[in-house]
């Protein structure tokens, strides 16, 4: 694919270092700070975990997971191993660098398909593909986990009608304001913009 851009999205980053480190494939992990979650794995996240609750929450609410301290050298060397593997893929690859994301995020060009969607399944991971690097990190956040979503240009405002407000908490929006935009009406991402 090589016109316009993808976004890969590792909402469970954190916990994908854990779990590639230590073995742990087949637990579900949380990693947290000492106080909050920053991290969880990607079925603790589909049934609901809410990254950036206190420590105490999240356990009560999935005590079956496995709870590890954030290892930021850890994460760090993971991080180098992820960008390797995408390298050997496409050298167009750019991270995206902003810590108030949730998660990890690089942008993608000139790869194939295939073997970029063989690597989304391996890592579980959601991306998105779009005529501009926002789209595709809005489609992203929408894409399941594994999978390529691809948004033409002719689907752009269509993708925006469906989206949801509360999709912006993954680019560090606090929940108190997506709550007041969805108080006001403004529930969907074209209404907002």
């Amino acid at each position: 694919m090589s016109k316009g851009i993808c976004t890969l999205f590792l909402p469970h980053f954190g916990a994908l270092a854990v779990t590639h480190a230590r073995s742990l494939e087949d637990e579900e992990v949380i990693v947290h700070n000492g106080t909050t979650t920053t991290s969880a794995s990607m079925p603790l996240l589909e049934r609901g975990l809410i990254l950036g609750d206190t420590l105490h929450r999240t356990k009560a609410l999935f005590p079956q997971a496995h709870l590890v301290l954030r290892d930021l050298t850890l994460e760090d060397a993971f991080w180098d191993h992820i960008l390797n593997q995408l390298y050997k893929l496409t050298p167009q690859i750019q991270p995206v660098s902003d810590r108030g994301f949730i998660g990890r995020w690089i942008h993608a060009q000139s790869f194939v398909r295939a073997d970029f969607e063989a690597l989304l399944c391996t890592m579980q991971a959601p991306a998105g593909y779009a005529a501009n690097p926002t789209l595709s990190m809005l489609c992203a956040t929408a894409s399941p986990p594994g999978q390529l979503s691809i948004v033409h240009p002719h689907e752009e405002a269509h993708m925006l009608n469906n989206m949801s407000a509360r999709n912006l908490c993954c680019f560090g929006f606090h929940k108190s304001l997506i709550d007041l935009l969805l108080d006001v009406g403004l529930e969907t991402l074209s209404k907002i913009r």
